[in-house]
């Protein structure tokens, strides 16, 4: 689904709402991949096709305005992370980018200190993957037909499962740092 889909899916105009009064009244707010993009659109950013379907293992370059940031301080500069959109979005006016991939120039943001963007996903577990994977043939198949270098079969989507450990280690990480942030405390160095 994508972000103008209400017609079919009357609930996103509720979340975009919801989305909207949580960045307005301060708080905190992860969104990952559909809610990424969800969080761009409320922050009057377009979200559109991507050029290239991304689906699989694929990794991202983290940038310097990201590693300067206590969120994302000790991330390293490139990870190999789990991919499965075909829609990108423009950066917020005044966000930090945070992320690219070879196709995807725009895999994060963070805007306000408070309000971050993942295109790419690191709360993946090798059952949700599996689950993804079996939800998805047909859209692999698509990929697979259209010769896509960005959409990996699923034996390589499953293959690169052991990458899983590694991207939930970084997602433990941010919202470590955003607890900390919760409770008024500045993120250990």
């Amino acid at each position: 689904m994508g972000v103008d889909d209400q017609e079919r899916h009357p609930w996103l105009e509720a979340e975009k709402r919801f989305l909207l009064e949580a960045v307005e009244s301060g708080k905190t707010v992860l969104g990952i991949c559909l809610g990424a993009q969800l969080l761009a659109t409320v922050l009057g950013s377009r979200v559109y096709s991507n050029p290239q379907k991304e689906i699989g293992w694929f990794p991202v370059r983290f940038t310097p305005g990201a590693l300067e940031q206590d969120l994302f301080r000790d991330f390293p500069r490139e990870a190999t992370v789990f991919h499965w959109h075909g829609d990108t979005f423009d950066l917020p006016r005044g966000a930090v980018p945070l992320a690219a991939s070879a196709v995807c120039r725009n895999q994060g943001f963070l805007y306000a200190g408070r309000v971050i963007g993942l295109q790419f996903h690191v709360e993946v577990t090798v059952a949700s993957v599996g689950e993804m994977v079996r939800e998805g043939k047909a859209e692999l198949e698509k990929g697979r037909l259209e010769k896509s270098h960005y959409v990996q079969t699923p034996r390589e989507i499953l293959r690169g499962n052991g990458q899983a450990a590694a991207v939930n280690d970084l997602m433990y990480r941010l919202l470590d740092r955003l607890s900390q942030k919760f409770q008024g405390k500045s993120p250990e160095r």
